[in-house]
C-alpha cells in the first residue's frame, strides 16, 4: 500500500465514509478508491482538485492528506510546503499549475469563498 492509499484509507474510515460513499461525493467510480487504497494507482497529477475534493469530503484541514502521505512537508511555524528536491528544471508543468491550483483553493476556503 502507497502513503497515499494508507492516509487516504485511515482519514476515510476515521470520518466514518465508505469507499462507495466518498465516490460518490467526488462524482468518480468506487473502483477509483479503492485502488488508490491499495497502492495499485493514485490521483493524476492533472486532478490534484480530486485530493483537495477528498479533503473536504473528509473534513480535512491544512493539506492533512497531503502532508500524511508524505506528499507536502511541514515548515516552521504553520507553513506548508511542496517535498521538493530536484532540480528546477525538472518540475512539470502541471506540477507547477496543481500547485498554484492548492494555494487559490486554500486562499478561498479562507476567505469563506468556498
Amino acid at each position: 500500500m502507497s502513503r497515499f492509499g494508507a492516509a487516504l484509507e485511515h482519514h476515510r474510515q476515521a470520518a466514518g465514509i465508505s469507499q462507495r460513499e466518498l465516490a460518490r461525493r467526488l462524482e468518480i467510480s468506487n473502483a477509483d478508491i479503492s485502488q488508490w487504497e491499495a497502492g495499485k494507482r493514485e490521483p493524476p497529477r492533472s486532478r490534484r482538485d480530486l485530493i483537495m475534493g477528498i479533503e473536504d469530503a473528509l473534513g480535512l484541514a491544512n493539506s492533512e492528506l497531503l502532508l500524511a502521505a508524505g506528499l507536502l512537508a511541514r515548515g516552521e511555524g504553520s507553513r506548508v510546503f511542496l517535498d521538493w528536491s530536484g532540480d528546477i528544471d525538472d518540475v512539470l508543468p502541471e506540477d507547477i499549475d496543481a500547485a498554484a491550483d492548492l494555494i487559490a483553493f486554500r486562499v478561498a476556503r479562507r476567505k469563506g469563498e468556498i
